[in-house]
This record gives structure tokens, C-alpha cells and sequence, in this order.
């Protein structure tokens, strides 16, 4: 078959609009309110600018998202550094995009830097604890309390502070504290206890 050149550009501009079309099919969706602020951002440009522009700030946006899912931040995390982004850059998509990363890395920095700052404050030197101990030790021996209810609260002590005789013995103390009040109490109580 043979098309003479009318017909001819006719079918190549007919097979670019099929082609744009199903390449704009296939991009993801984006919100709403984004794909106003883009094309409201593409106002003052005029035709195939306009559709240049309107792609690059929609593949930007898609891309932060890809990369905010792809970092392991939490979700509510990235929807905070968006909006600052955006507060920042505007419709702009391809700045945010640009300096994503850079967020990224600071937030992941302070949650690095937190934990080892907690950590850190959890840690019990060796020589607190081995004063700790020996202190605890010494008021249990002193102690009025009787032997069976102490190891009670030495089991108890232990499994809420493993290896940590600072908190074993601020448990210990204040449960050894408690334990005469609570006795009173069931002198002065007894209809109470059936």
C-alpha cells in the first residue's frame, strides 16, 4: 500500500499520540492535589515545554516516592519530610527529589545517633555495678525483712535487671521499704483480708 505524504505525516503524528498516550497510561497515578500544584506551576508555559516540564516534575515526584519506600524510614517519617520539602521547594519535585537523599541520611544519622545516646545512658559501668552490688548485699544482710521474702524480690530484681545491680538494688531497696508499710497495713486491715 502506498500513502502519499499528507497521509503519511497524518499516520506518524497518529502512531506519536498513540505512543504518548500509552506511555502516559502506563506512569503511576499521583494525588490529585500534586498534579494541580505541577500544573499549576506549568501555567506560564506553552505547549510541548508545558508537557516537558509537567513530566519531569511528575517523574521527580515519583521517584521520591520509590525512593522514600526503598529507604526504610518509617512512613509517617517521609510524609514529614516531604511537606517540609515541599514547604521549602514548592511544585518544584525535581529539587525535592534532588535533595531527598540528603534527608534521608540526616534522619537516618539522628535515629543513629539516639540510640547510641540511649544506649549509652543504659549502660552501667562495671564499677557502679560491682558497688551496687556489694551495697545491696549489705542492706539485705542488715535488713528486718525475712530471708524468704527477699529472695522474692531478689528473683523479681533479676529478671527485670539482668546483670544490672544498679537496678536490682533500687528494686530491692524500695521493695524491702514497702514491705513493713504493706504489713502494717494488714495489721490495721485484717476485715479486709479474707
Amino acid at each position: 500500500m502506498v500513502y502519499k505524504g499528507g497521509n503519511m505525516k497524518k499516520l506518524i503524528l497518529l502512531g506519536m499520540a498513540i505512543l504518548s498516550i500509552g506511555a502516559f497510561a502506563a506512569r503511576e497515578a499521583i494525588p490529585e492535589d500534586v498534579e494541580k500544584i505541577i500544573t499549576k506551576s506549568a501555567q506560564t508555559l506553552d505547549g510541548s515545554e508545558k508537557i516537558r516540564y509537567k513530566n519531569w516534575q511528575i517523574d521527580s515526584y515519583l521517584r521520591m516516592e520509590k525512593l522514600g519506600k526503598e529507604s526504610g524510614i518509617p512512613a509517617n517519617e517521609f510524609e514529614r519530610i516531604k511537606h517540609k520539602l515541599r514547604v521549602m521547594y514548592g511544585a518544584n519535585f525535581a529539587k525535592q527529589y534532588q535533595v531527598l537523599p540528603d534527608e534521608i541520611r540526616d534522619y537516618n544519622e539522628l535515629v543513629e545517633r539516639v540510640k547510641k545516646e540511649t544506649a549509652k545512658n543504659l549502660e552501667v559501668s562495671e564499677e557502679k555495678n560491682n558497688l551496687a552490688k556489694a551495697e545491696m548485699e549489705k542492706n539485705i544482710s542488715v535488713s528486718k525483712v525475712p530471708a524468704e521474702v527477699i529472695e522474692i524480690y531478689k528473683e523479681t530484681a533479676e529478671k527485670l535487671y539482668s546483670e544490672n545491680y544498679v537496678g536490682q538494688k533500687a528494686y530491692i531497696d524500695a521493695s524491702m521499704e514497702e514491705y513493713f508499710k504493706i504489713i502494717e497495713f494488714i495489721k490495721n486491715n485484717k476485715n479486709l483480708i479474707k
